[in-house]
């Protein structure tokens, strides 16, 4: 009797080790794959309940992802899933077509994936996030048609890509653009041809070098801007912006958020009645500037603020006595 006990607390040992060395995510997610060109693509069911796709083949080239997988909604493409790196390279995916039910897109997802040209959101009704650096250094990629249902939009996620036109007018609940979420890069030529920017009408804050080192850049229309708040440092810094007019919503305006524009020629600040402070080299090395306007509430201008705008002819200070 006292034999057969001991049998029994050792096989049940057994069962506890066997269990507990089972990691959490496979209870949790079950994997499987199904077929796009050139290969298959592998997702996870989690908790019986929703589908996340993982990742894909190597020599996989375009993917349509359905919005249905197994009974289940779509709803996640995981973090680095086709992250092109050294270990798993994902150099042949040139298109992808995201399903409807899609509701994130998580960081690092797409990242350098230099030969993707083509992503569909056109029936994403549902995607709320793009987290950070979702598709950064995918050169290749020159435009996308934003969501309309889109609520965060990350840090670096389209950073050094190959746009020319951003249009997220239609974002109307995207009320923070990322820092550097457009920004580009001259070496890697990320950026370099973005000539037009069309803001959320309902945004609060760019954040710092959101569209920095753009150089073609020279549209950015505030006009329908009225929550602006908030522009972080050097947001908009070696661009091509030719003139800025701000919102009457605008209080803060980061460290050399307008620096190194080479083509900008007037500023007009005179209806932002809560902007108080000018910053640290906030128009330095504008060589073209010629007119500046500040509002009356405006008590401090920081060092460096105008530093090598050697055009600037007129800056009227009228109201600020």
């Amino acid at each position: 009797m006292k034999l057969r006990k001991q049998r029994f607390m050792a096989v049940l040992l057994t069962l506890c080790l066997i269990v507990g060395a089972t990691p959490v995510s496979s209870l949790a997610a079950e994997a499987s794959s199904f077929d796009a060109t050139g290969g298959k693509v592998t997702y996870e069911i989690v908790n019986g309940e929703t589908v996340t796709i993982t990742g894909c083949d190597t020599t996989v080239t375009a993917i349509e992802i359905p919005d249905m997988i197994e009974g289940l909604p779509v709803t996640k493409i995981a973090n680095n899933a086709f992250y092109n790196g050294f270990d798993e390279p994902h150099a042949a995916l040139t298109s992808v077509k995201l399903p409807s039910t899609l509701t994130e897109i998580g960081s690092s997802a797409f990242y350098g994936c230099t030969n993707l040209s083509d992503v569909d959101f056109t029936a994403c009704t549902s995607l709320t996030r793009i987290c950070n650096n979702a598709f950064q250094g995918d050169t290749a990629l020159a435009s996308v048609n934003f969501p309309t249902s889109l609520k965060y939009l990350g840090n670096y996620a389209f950073s050094n890509c190959g746009f020319t036109t951003v249009d997220l007018s239609g974002c109307t609940e995207l009320f923070t653009i990322g820092a550097y979420a457009f920004s580009g890069d001259l070496y890697c030529n990320g950026n370099q041809e973005l000539a037009t920017v069309k803001l959320p009408p309902n945004v609060e804050t760019i954040s710092n070098d959101a569209f920095n080192n753009c150089p073609k850049l020279s549209s950015v229309d505030f006009s329908s801007c009225a929550s602006l708040s908030t522009i972080g440092e050097c947001a908009f810094e070696y661009t091509g912006v030719t003139d800025v007019t701000l919102p009457a919503s605008v209080t803060t305006i980061g460290f050399g958020a307008f620096a190194y524009c080479p083509q900008l020629t007037a500023v007009d600040f005179s209806t932002c009645t809560n902007l108080t402070v000018v910053e640290d080299s906030l128009f330095s090395n504008c060589s073209q500037l010629t007119s500046v306007k500040l509002p009356a509430s405006v008590t401090v201008i920081n060092k460096e603020a105008f530093a090598f705008c050697t055009a600037l002819s007129q800056t009227d200070l009228s109201t600020c006595l």
